[in-house]
């Protein structure tokens, strides 16, 4: 009794300092608004299982917790255990919601230098193998941990992340092999210790030369000049080369007075701080000129969106690049010049302009339903735009051009899906009720 004391205690406190960190308050706001991008609501309605659904709402009610603090965590049982549509292209197939178990320990083996990884598995080995070793009990604590972390991780949906989320793995791993060196200190083994030197310096030989981690990966996938072959996660590239991007421009291609295509991730308003004009941002302050899918000039795209794989209807292909050789890379940011062909990214940008008019300040609904059409007439098997098609036309009080959109996403919807549940529903209602009073359908690219 008095440990369960003890631990209920423990509990209590975290509770006291997790609202002392948002100074006792449940607002985001002294005056008790609520300042997030989304409502709490709706981030509670993004979840799909009942029971998380309820209890967060429970939470709510019952202000258990800072509001802010149950707007992450309703976004964090959404995106990391029941997953949102991410594709991510891994060891040759693309998996769109949640990728094959053995993820995670796959990311970890091809992210580690082999030779500590090499280390590491020597230190497990030893760690059994030596019943007197003083450190063995708190090692054996510390690796049963990390085995749950990554359990956890292999439950859940956070591939996008790649190592990025894995690194809390990477601990244990570190500790494992600290204790090879010291057992073989305590042992003298010439062998051990032959054996701990050729493993750290392959290790060397092998991260050294390559200045950025996110993009190291071992021999196994080819290291950083193959590796993006087979994997997208965020581990692969998350738009660091950016820099030698707009270095690339002001140097080679400003003086010449040519503006690049540009499909990486920066963001408009670094482009800006860095000068950094692109084909994209003149279509996107001047739409009616973005009229073709054919592209003349410097393409500069990150190496992850040029492989050769399975194509989900939510990624632009730029596979017709590879018909010719780039003319430049930095890491993983290939520059390619010449005449391409590439109707999938025009039918993306013309949905994000279809989003910028209907979710501005001052909507703009059919100008939203003329881009959208428009990207459907390019890519008509991308099921969520139709749901967004439809969510416009029940506002535009267009019942019989909504339905059919809904049937269209039906139709193209991944069979066994549960969406296709609630668009069986949502037609049915807009068919049969005051479809004015008829909520829009969750849009799960929106997510």
């Amino acid at each position: 009794m008095r440990r369960l004391g003890q631990v209920f205690a423990v509990l209590v406190l975290a509770w006291v300092t997790l609202w002392g960190l948002y100074r006792f308050r449940f607002n985001e706001s002294p005056v008790g608004l609520d300042l997030f991008n989304r409502p709490l609501a709706a981030k509670i309605a993004d979840l799909h299982r009942p029971l998380l659904r309820s209890t967060v709402t429970l939470m709510v009610r019952t202000h258990f917790m800072p509001r802010s603090y149950l707007w992450g965590l309703a976004d964090i049982l959404h995106v990391g255990v029941e997953g949102r549509m991410t594709p991510i292209f891994f060891l040759g197939k693309l998996y769109v919601q949640r990728p094959p178990f053995y993820f995670f320990p796959t990311v970890i083996l091809l992210k580690v230098p082999l030779g500590l990884m090499a280390l590491s598995l020597a230190g497990i080995v030893l760690l059994f193998a030596n019943r007197t070793w003083p450190g063995k009990e708190p090692l054996l604590v510390i690796l049963l941990f990390g085995a749950l972390l990554l359990a956890m991780l292999m439950k859940g949906t956070s591939s996008y992340a790649g190592m990025r989320h894995a690194l809390i793995v990477l601990p244990s791993l570190a500790l494992a092999g600290a204790a090879a060196v010291s057992i073989a200190w305590e042992r003298r083994s010439r062998a051990l210790f032959t054996g701990i030197a050729i493993a750290t310096l392959l290790a060397l030989a092998s991260a050294i030369p390559v200045l950025r981690p996110w993009e190291y990966y071992n021999e196994i996938v080819g290291g950083k000049d193959d590796a993006w072959q087979h994997l997208t996660d965020e581990s692969m590239d998350s738009g660091q080369r950016t820099k030698e991007l707009a270095a690339y421009y002001h140097q080679v291609l400003e003086p010449k007075g040519e503006i690049p295509y540009i499909e990486y991730s920066e963001s408009y308003p670094e482009d800006s701080w860095r000068r950094l004009p692109s084909m994209q941002a003149l279509w996107k302050a001047q739409p009616e000129t973005d009229t073709s899918d054919v592209v003349t000039g410097t393409v500069i795209v990150s190496a992850c969106n040029v492989q050769v794989r399975p194509l989900s209807d939510l990624i632009a292909d730029y596979s017709p690049l590879l018909a010719t050789k780039p003319v430049q890379r930095f890491g993983n940011l290939l520059i390619f010049r010449g005449t391409f062909v590439l109707p999938t990214p025009r039918a993306s940008r013309l949905f994000h302009r279809a989003l910028d008019a209907e979710y501005s300040e001052t909507p703009d609904l059919a100008k939203a339903e003329m881009f959208l059409s428009r990207s459907l007439e390019a890519k008509p098997t991308v099921y969520s735009r139709w749901i967004e098609l439809g969510n416009i036309l029940i506002e535009r009080g267009k019942r019989e051009e909504s339905v059919r959109a809904y049937q269209n996403a039906r139709l193209y919807a991944p069979e066994g899906d549960e969406i296709i549940v609630l668009l069986n529903q949502q037609i049915q209602r807009v068919s049969q009720e005051d479809f004015k009073s008829v909520p829009p359908l969750r849009n799960p690219e929106l997510e």
